[in-house]
């Protein structure tokens, strides 16, 4: 008889602790505006970041099944409370591990369209910076080519006006020279 008191109260002891641990679940459900904040920061921005949360969450969900698992190794009173405790853990793990699992693969889904979002947006940046330096590659070649044509057009001009001036020169200077042996000859013919 002293045996089976012992285990009566273990039985309370057991299902009360159970009941506060829904209780905690069922508060913990309910996210406060401090917790959403709180998530919010902690998303990881950077690749090692993603990388430590993805190495993070199985460590966690491994301990979160290291507590469970020690729970229902807590020594049970007999047979048939064994069994309903084996098979409530069961449940219990089925539904965190589906959980785990839908959660996994909306973050999954989640970094992946983040990871294309940020992909085009770059690769469309680099298209239109592109284009921008062509389009200014384009302006800049043209008006070198404006500026060279206007220099080139200018010292064609000079050069058209410096083979003029000479040609006028040398001609007054033939003009002058012709003038100086026509004298010279007329004086000559004079003398003779």
């Amino acid at each position: 008889m002293a045996t089976e008191t012992k285990k009566k109260p273990a039985k309370k002891t057991t299902k009360t602790t159970a009941k506060k641990s829904t209780a905690k679940k069922t508060t913990a459900k309910k996210p406060t505006a401090t917790a959403k904040k709180a998530k919010k920061v902690e998303q990881p921005k950077t690749p090692a970041d993603r990388a430590k949360a993805a190495v993070d969450v199985p460590v966690g969900a491994a301990l979160n099944l290291t507590e469970k698992v020690s729970e229902v190794i807590e020594e049970w009173s007999d047979q048939a409370t064994a069994e309903k405790k084996v098979e409530k853990y069961r449940a219990n793990l089925t539904k965190t591990f589906k959980k785990a699992e839908r959660r996994g693969t909306r973050a999954r889904r989640k970094a992946t369209k983040k990871v294309e979002k940020t992909y085009n947006r770059l690769e469309k940046n680099a298209r239109k910076q592109q284009k921008t330096v062509e389009k200014q590659i384009r302006t800049t070649n043209q008006d070198l080519t404006k500026r060279i044509d206007s220099r080139v057009d200018e010292v064609s001009k000079r050069a058209e006006k410096a083979q003029a001036e000479v040609s006028r020169l040398a001609e007054t200077q033939g003009k002058k020279a012709q003038e100086v042996v026509n004298r010279v000859t007329d004086q000559l013919t004079s003398l003779v």
